[in-house]
């Protein structure tokens, strides 16, 4: 993606990390993004097994849901599919202060925040 990772991200996400691990919990944090033409929001859900889910629904009416797995503490990349067909691969970066990503659904290019 190009985003480099900074120290003080690395240890945040580390920090963010161990304690779901000391808490035995997962997390879920609302997500909202969108294409050129349609505006997403809903949630993603993260497990401790380093994988999560995600369940988005658009303002014309199409729900995705979706699998993911983090590949680093603040690096993750997974697959939507959506009520309408779309399908589509995406990746995600932990920031210091939330996640930010960037995808396909369809032939659309997607970009999302959460957290």
């Amino acid at each position: 993606m190009g985003i480099g990772q900074s120290g003080s991200a690395g240890c945040l996400a580390l920090a963010a990390g161990m304690a779901l691990l000391i808490t035995g919990c997962a997390g879920s944090l609302p997500l909202q993004g969108g294409t050129d033409k349609e505006i997403f929001s809903g949630s993603a859900m993260g497990y401790l097994d380093q994988s999560g889910t995600l369940a988005i629904r658009s303002d014309k009416g199409t729900t995705c849901t979706g699998t993911f797995a983090y590949t680093s503490p603040v690096y993750g990349n997974g697959t939507f599919t959506c009520s309408d067909g779309r399908t589509g691969p995406f990746v995600f970066i932990f920031n210091g202060t939330y996640w930010s990503g960037t995808g396909k659904i369809g032939d659309a290019r997607f970009n999302f925040v959460s957290g």
